[in-house]
């Protein structure tokens, strides 16, 4: 066997340099309209603004009588004035029912405010018959009075490009009629598995030596969630012919093409120069995180390759530092990168870190205190380290083992 010429060492790519790599890429966008009903999850793609009130007309929020607040005035519980009742209003009664002075109209929750009245005293609150109702507290003008535009007023923004359609902004958008709407279409992203040792999962036994593919149900759950159209690019030996023909044909029907696997410097890891013989352009390799940050990023036609680890967790962070700000920046979010946040350890971390490391954990809430619990599954090919994380510790270079209290910036999924 011929021996192998290593790469020069060099200074891992920041993390946030890497990022903004990634993001000063051409980034193809279109847009399409779809029914209010098919929108949910998507990304807006248009600005929208109120073009009606709502509630469109004043309205009761509870049941009881409206009247005039000037005839309230002198009531007290010895003397309560007397009014007479002109009618009842119920929800989506379309009547104009005006009222003068020493009137009331008995009105149900929801109904539109009869004319004149300005003013509304709860059911529970008053003595009444069919024809006259006795007020004991005098009342002030608007009391218990939804006025039109209360929630929205015409004219109002109601939401900007780049955000996700939420089921409280699909109610928005219906309550003022906006029912066709203008999202970005869903990025396609290919993930293509590499390796000798990968068989899909399915068959009742694994020969030896094999493993279960678990990588693509991760990360494509995490594209899934990311707003992605996801397809299966196969699983591909190592062999650079057979990753680069993978490539070629998944790159054509790909807005984001990742791979998992092969991007090491092993004598198996083919990854690289499989993208090297389709002329992709090599944009990094490796980044300052660990584990996860041997990876690499390609581009070839203004699309992306993201070349992620073999090992299942590593790949995970990958995804979620990398591949995931990209996609939502490709989808049209406004916001791509997670929140990074302070916690405090809940329990200590033994190991050293001179590299670096990002430890996989929980967010905990103690007496109102952000916790970080990492969880007790740290290793590379780790599929359980994963269930439950929704904070990554990010520990600097040179860290020794972290003690219980101790405060570390951590990334919030």
């Amino acid at each position: 066997m011929h021996g192998r010429i290593h790469p020069n060492k060099k200074e891992r790519l920041s993390l946030c340099d890497a990022q903004n790599i990634l993001f000063s890429l051409p980034m193809r966008r279109c847009i399409e309209t779809v029914a209010l009903d098919q929108a949910m999850g998507r990304i807006l793609a248009e600005t929208v603004h109120a073009p009606e009130d709502v509630p469109p007309f004043p309205r009761a929020p509870l049941d009881g009588y409206a009247f005039l607040a000037f005839d309230s005035g002198s009531a007290s519980e010895e003397n309560p004035v007397t009014l007479k009742v002109i009618g009842t209003v119920a929800a989506g009664d379309g009547r104009n029912i005006t009222v003068h002075k020493g009137e009331a109209v008995r009105i149900m929750t929801g109904a539109p405010f009869p004319e004149q009245a300005d003013t509304m005293l709860r059911l529970e609150n008053t003595e009444f018959t069919e024809t006259e109702v006795k007020i004991f507290d005098p009342m002030e003008p608007g009391i218990n009075r939804v006025p039109a535009g209360d929630d929205v007023r015409k004219g109002n923004l109601i939401a900007s490009a780049g955000i996700r359609i939420t089921p409280p902004l699909a109610g928005l958008l219906a309550a003022v009629n906006h029912i066709r709407i203008k999202v970005f279409q869903k990025p396609v992203v290919t993930i293509i598995s590499t390796g000798n040792e990968i068989e899909q999962p399915g068959a009742n036994s694994l020969p030896y030596g094999k493993i279960r593919n678990s990588s693509f149900y991760t990360l494509g759950g995490y594209a899934l969630e990311a707003g992605a159209d996801l397809r299966f690019g196969g699983v591909v030996p190592d062999q650079t012919e057979s990753i680069a023909a993978a490539l070629e044909k998944s790159l054509e029907v790909s807005d984001l093409l990742i791979t998992t696997g092969g991007v090491s410097a092993g004598d198996y890891d083919m990854v690289r120069s499989a993208a090297d013989a389709i002329g992709a352009k090599q944009l990094f390799w490796k980044v300052r995180f660990r584990p996860g940050g041997t990876l690499l990023a390609a581009e070839k036609n203004g699309k992306l390759i993201l070349g992620l680890s073999g090992n299942p967790a590593s790949a995970a962070l990958g995804m979620q530092l990398l591949g995931l700000p990209f996609l939502r920046k490709l989808a049209g979010l406004e916001i791509v990168l997670p929140r990074r946040i302070q916690a405090t350890m809940l329990r200590s971390y033994e190991k050293e870190s001179p590299y670096g490391r990002l430890i996989r954990g929980r967010l905990v809430i103690v007496d109102g205190i952000a916790c970080f619990d990492p969880l007790p599954s740290q290793g590379n090919g780790a599929v359980t380290s994963l269930l439950n994380c929704d904070l990554i510790a990010d520990i600097p270079r040179n860290t020794a083992a972290i003690a219980k209290g101790t405060v570390v910036e951590a990334y919030w999924l």
